[in-house]
């Protein structure tokens, strides 16, 4: 439900829309600071997920289950000031150990 609705939450939780603001915010500022330099982010996968929806909005659900499927998932985002130019998959390494 949350991924059709980013301003659903349950009880005491959460909802995509809060969690995204907060993950966009915190990326602008090492942006900021690290400017032209290449620079590693380390994240859980449902930061990582509504970050790459704010630049993409079409990853949603179904990208996002996907995603999961790959630990570790290593994504590389290009950037020109706080733009994002750029995505590409760098490393999945597929859990065998998943069952479907």
């Amino acid at each position: 439900m949350q991924w059709n609705d980013f301003n659903y939450h349950i009880e005491d939780g959460e909802c995509l829309a809060d969690v995204q603001k907060r993950n966009i915010r915190a990326l602008a500022k090492i942006l900021k600071a690290y400017m032209d330099k290449n620079i590693v982010v380390a994240t859980h996968g449902t930061a990582l997920g509504t970050i790459l929806n704010y630049y993409y909005p079409d990853f949603g659900f179904s990208r996002f289950m996907r995603m999961i499927d790959f630990m570790p998932y290593v994504v590389r985002l290009d950037f020109e000031d706080d733009k994002c130019l750029d995505m590409n998959e760098e490393l999945v390494v597929k859990k065998e150990y998943k069952s479907k």
